[in-house]
């Protein structure tokens, strides 16, 4: 019953490119292309899956993650979360500075109701932090919430299960 509902609401799901989704039942998100197929329901992401033991990424998520534990346990992980955005211009901004647009598209996804929810602004985890102090300072004031700069780069962390309602058109919001 629940894949005919999500197959019935990808019927009637009509994407525009300007629509931005102020609602966070919504969002957009960046994967590799044929990550996911339109109508499916997927239980848990997997970013931490590629990073290798030297990547530098994976002690800032090893970090954040220890204070997310200790400090924040209500919030998601981000070891097993789905990364997303809730305006499409913010995920196509993403797709071109972090990720290759031949490759990678945004795809609209809707978080089941049980989902957690979380915006933490990604500025805060350039990974120019110069020590481990520097970076669990970041790693708590990304999981308080704190805006780094005027122009906070926001982003959902979803910790659940996604829907996935569409895949946006390659030249929408471009």
């Amino acid at each position: 019953m629940l894949c005919l509902g999500w197959m019935m609401l990808r019927a009637f799901f009509h994407f525009e490119p300007e629509d931005d989704i102020n609602d966070l039942r919504v969002l957009y998100s960046v994967a590799r292309r044929g990550r996911y197929q339109i109508g499916e329901t997927y239980e848990m992401g997997a970013f931490v899956d590629h990073l290798h033991n030297d990547d530098p990424q994976l002690l800032r998520e090893e970090i954040l993650e220890s204070v997310r534990a200790e400090e924040f346990p209500e919030r998601p992980s981000r070891l097993d979360a789905f990364f997303a955005w809730k305006k499409l211009a913010a995920a196509d901004q993403w797709l071109s500075e972090y990720e290759d647009p031949t490759t990678h598209c945004i795809y609209v996804i809707r978080p089941v109701p049980e989902s957690i929810l979380f915006e933490g602004d990604f500025g805060w985890l350039a990974l120019s932090a110069a020590s481990l102090e520097e970076w669990e300072d970041r790693s708590f004031r990304y999981w308080s919430g704190e805006s780094r700069f005027a122009e906070a780069k926001w982003e959902v962390v979803v910790g659940g299960p996604i829907a996935v309602v569409a895949e946006v058109p390659q030249a929408a919001g471009r």
